[in-house]
């Protein structure tokens, strides 16, 4: 009974993953394409639920996948490469998404006006708000590929690194329209447009 009741918790914690992963998006794509400052608070404050239900989640799949390696599979191969690629997307996470995020919220207490300013609109089209997101949703899908084909080294190897290739090849438009000059572009939408 217990452990049906991990896995069900544990699967639970994978959908909530993408659940995360979608309000996020969401919610970045529409802060990025704010023109005023109450549009961008609002769309700030929904930014704030994926930091925080995030960590729930993780903790989540995180302690119900120890638990049952501990208790009932063993160190597995595919095991070992789901958890090492769960802290790659919390250090993704924390580090680029974290990181970027504090240096926004500290530039938006300063924005006094109606409308953001030009400073503020290429602070918050951070390049690595978009590789983040793209990356931790591949290894995301990688993790959901390694938990339902179980597979030996090899093969575990090839699934996560399929997951980052596509991660890499989703995150070039952010990356090439982070580099073109005064473009301030991310996610293929102008940081003005109305849409």
């Amino acid at each position: 009974m217990l452990y049906s009741i991990l896995v069900f918790l544990h699967v639970l914690a994978g959908i909530g993953i993408f659940v995360v992963l979608g309000i996020e998006s969401v919610a970045l794509s529409r802060f990025q394409r704010a023109d005023t400052t109450l549009d961008a608070a609002t769309w700030l404050g929904v930014l704030g639920i994926p930091r925080r239900l995030g960590a729930v989640v993780m903790l989540t799949m995180l302690v119900t996948g120890v638990w049952m390696t501990a208790r009932t599979w063993g160190p597995q191969p595919w095991i070992v490469a789901a958890l090492s690629a769960v802290v790659v997307v919390a250090i993704l996470g924390g580090v680029l998404t974290g990181r970027s995020m504090r240096r926004i919220g500290r530039a938006f207490a300063e924005e006094s006006d109606a409308r953001l300013s030009p400073a503020f609109r290429a602070l918050r089209n951070s390049t690595a708000l978009g590789v983040s997101l793209r990356m931790r949703a591949s290894i995301a899908v990688g993790i959901i590929g390694l938990m339902t084909m179980k597979p030996g080294v090899a093969e575990s190897l090839v699934v996560m690194l399929a997951a980052v290739a596509l991660g890499t090849a989703l995150s070039l438009p952010v990356i090439i329209n982070g580099l073109a000059p005064g473009r301030g572009e991310t996610m293929g939408v102008r940081a003005g447009d109305p849409r």
